[in-house]
């Protein structure tokens, strides 16, 4: 092999010395019939991450950026899609790891034989810090759909979980979706790069189950979901921005006048009801602070409409 880069895979790691060492292996092990690349943004690790991953550079796929300072997962992310050479792009964070060495092949070969697809996931194992399986083996922000497309990602749903996807270089040649991801969170970026993908095209979902997702919910275990959304008393609020953030993205960049007010009401109902049931101040104010945010959406997008 050698010549045109068909994949760029995607490695986001920020304290990961446990697992970076899995996560290498099993994407550096990949048998495929063409090139791939394999970027690694190591973003200022406190741990020893960095020395973990330096047992691997005498591979010449592999790319390692270190960040001197910490820049937040989004931006770590931007950065290495601007590097990235591939036709195709493929994720697996630094403490997850694929189990299938001909997980690339299969879906490229999908992705080569049916072109009417922006992308494939696929189906995976739920597991705790030490790779031990979850009993329960579902994420209620996936949608487990054969295809699928814009109107199923209704502000939140994802088509399968990062580690499972490939989809084609859509940041290749668009400057101003690269910016939209490392800006809508610091730190989450999953839910852009979902609606940019069904903005564009169909994405597919294949049974084999070909990767492991360490799920680590506990206080300190590190996972950026847990922090940002279930640990936080205004999470509901943060999960309103990115909402209003991706939905402003559509009507200005794509000309689509698609709401998801569905979703915002639920961040709304949830919120209230925690208030009244446990009487949280906290949930209580991030109520107010959330009624506010979306009553300013709405009239920011209306002004925007009047002058258009």
């Amino acid at each position: 092999m050698g010549g045109h880069i068909k994949v760029s895979v995607i490695m986001l790691t920020y304290n990961h010395e446990k697992y970076i060492r899995q996560a290498l292996d099993s994407v550096l092990s990949q048998r495929t019939t063409f090139p791939y690349e394999v970027l690694v943004g190591d973003d200022a690790s406190a741990d020893r991450t960095a020395s973990a991953i330096s047992a691997f550079q005498q591979d010449g796929r592999l790319h390692v950026y270190t960040r001197q300072s910490n820049m937040g997962g989004s931006a770590n992310l931007a950065a290495l899609l601007r590097c990235a050479k591939g036709e195709y792009i493929a994720s697996c964070e630094g403490d997850d790891y694929w189990t299938d060495p001909q997980k690339l092949q299969k879906q490229i070969d999908f992705l080569e034989k049916y072109p009417e697809y922006i992308g494939c996931t696929h189906e995976i194992t739920l597991v705790d810090k030490n790779g031990v399986p979850h009993q329960k083996q579902s994420l209620p922000w996936i949608r487990n759909k054969p295809v699928f497309v814009l109107s199923d990602f209704r502000g939140i749903y994802l088509p399968g979980h990062p580690v499972s996807m490939v989809y084609r270089n859509i940041f290749a040649d668009d400057p101003s979706a690269v910016n939209l991801v490392q800006s809508v969170h610091r730190h989450i970026a999953d839910r852009t790069i979902a609606m940019l993908l069904a903005s564009k095209g169909k994405i597919a979902r294949l049974e084999d189950d070909m990767a492991c997702y360490r799920q680590v919910l506990e206080k300190g275990g590190g996972n950026l979901t847990a922090s940002a959304f279930v640990s936080d008393p205004y999470g509901k609020l943060t999960d309103l921005k990115i909402t209003n953030r991706l939905e402003a993205y559509l009507r200005k960049e794509k000309g689509l006048h698609i709401h998801f007010n569905g979703f915002r009401a639920r961040l709304l109902l949830r919120t209230f009801a925690k208030a009244i049931c446990f009487g949280s101040a906290d949930s209580l104010d991030c109520c107010r602070k959330m009624l506010r945010e979306w009553r300013a959406f709405r009239q920011e997008m209306k002004e925007k409409e009047d002058r258009s």
